[in-house]
């Protein structure tokens, strides 16, 4: 694994991560939904309370639409790991 290759694929997913977390924060969630691809093996707890989903449903995006609106969003990266694939 080259470390130069791995420093610029970290710094380009902790800049897609920034933009599309300000997009959530300002209501814009097809500029979100564009640039951030969720994984269907996680729960996540809706904000608008129900039942807990697995993964991301599209279907509370009118929800977050209402529920985000002018929000501000600082990132900062405190660490990252790399996990090199096995061939």
């Amino acid at each position: 694994m080259n470390p130069q290759s791995l420093a610029e694929d970290i710094a380009n997913l902790t800049q897609q991560t920034a933009a599309a977390n300000t997009a959530l924060m300002r209501g814009d969630i097809d500029r979100y939904l564009a640039l951030i691809q969720h994984s269907n093996d996680y729960m996540l707890m809706s904000p608008f309370g129900g039942e807990p989903t697995s993964g991301f449903d599209l279907s509370q995006q009118l929800a977050l639409d209402r529920f985000f609106k002018s929000g501000t969003f600082d990132q900062e990266v405190v660490t990252s790991t790399a996990k090199s694939a096995v061939a």
